[in-house]
């Protein structure tokens, strides 16, 4: 939780939740078990997975989900995808 009314907040909120996922990684663990990537976590995603990964994630999206109906807008947020962000 944090104040956003308070200069510098976000960005320390920000920076330390980076240093926390990359934690997680360095021992070989997840930045998202059980609960998803969702938005919280999206912009973190690279961190985790590779291109050829994130790819393959979308290209299962596409196939299952052509139309895009079930949680539009979530993990994949970047430009270029099927889902890019508008």
């Amino acid at each position: 939780m944090i104040n956003k009314e308070i200069p510098g907040q976000e960005e320390k909120a920000e920076a330390a939740l980076k240093e926390i996922f990359q934690a997680a990684l360095d021992l070989n663990g997840t930045m998202s078990g059980e609960h998803g990537v969702g938005l919280a976590k999206q912009p973190y995603i690279e961190m985790e997975l590779s291109p050829v990964q994130i790819r393959t994630m979308q290209a299962i999206k596409l196939a299952l989900d052509p139309n895009n109906i079930l949680n539009p807008g979530k993990i994949f947020p970047w430009k270029g995808t099927p889902y890019a962000a508008s």
